[in-house]
């Protein structure tokens, strides 16, 4: 997979450093409620592992 990351658009790679709440600021207000629901939590912190995995995986190429 050498060279993929080079065709990921720099846009793209810029919304990945950002999380739903950055982006969904609307939404903020949600954020601190969030643990209160158990199954979206959980779904809002895989996404994170993701994105930073993500993210650590093109700062390493």
């Amino acid at each position: 997979m050498k060279g993929i990351p080079n065709k990921i658009p720099q846009g793209q790679i810029d919304w990945l450093h950002l999380s739903f709440f950055d982006i969904f600021q609307q939404y903020q207000l949600f954020e601190d409620k969030l643990a209160d629901y158990p199954s979206l939590y959980e779904e809002y912190m895989i996404n994170e592992k993701a994105r930073k995995l993500l993210l650590d995986y093109l700062s390493y190429n």
